[in-house]
């Protein structure tokens, strides 16, 4: 049994549970790491849209935009040290029915995830500029590589 605790709260887990993270950027990967480090032995598994590791929102907007060599690499971890600390990865597709009484999760490729907790880390969507000319093509919404 480990216990992870956070904001005054505390998480009990038994080695035998799955725990299911919606969200593969900045917040889920950091609630994957986290659960290890907590000392949590069962299964993780980040369920992401996007094709990319999960990696750190902040800088994204000002290096990408600064620079020429593309997407900044501001990954959480390499994919050889998701493995290595035991997150299995499902990038490239989309949880699409959350079934909460079932403990059930349906993705995009047609997997369907049992799982014991659940954290959804989705994020929020980009607010458009709400001020005349915010909707001009020099204004960038930015929220992926």
């Amino acid at each position: 049994m480990s216990v992870c605790t956070g904001n005054n709260s505390a998480v009990r887990l038994s080695a035998e549970q799955r725990v299911a993270i919606v969200g593969a950027g900045h917040s889920g990967g950091r609630v994957a790491l986290h659960l290890r480090a907590c000392g949590f032995k069962g299964e993780i598994v980040v369920i992401g849209e996007e094709p990319d590791l999960p990696y750190e929102r902040p800088p994204l907007s000002k290096e990408y935009l600064l620079t020429n060599e593309g997407a900044p690499h501001a990954g959480l971890s390499s994919e050889i040290g998701w493995r290595e600390v035991g997150v299995r990865l499902c990038l490239g597709t989309k949880a699409i029915n959350l079934q909460p009484s079932r403990k059930r999760l349906h993705l995009s490729d047609g997997q369907v995830l049992d799982y014991d907790r659940v954290v959804l880390a989705m994020g929020a969507a980009p607010r458009e500029l709400g001020i005349p000319g915010g909707n001009r093509g020099q204004v960038l919404l930015l929220r992926t590589l």
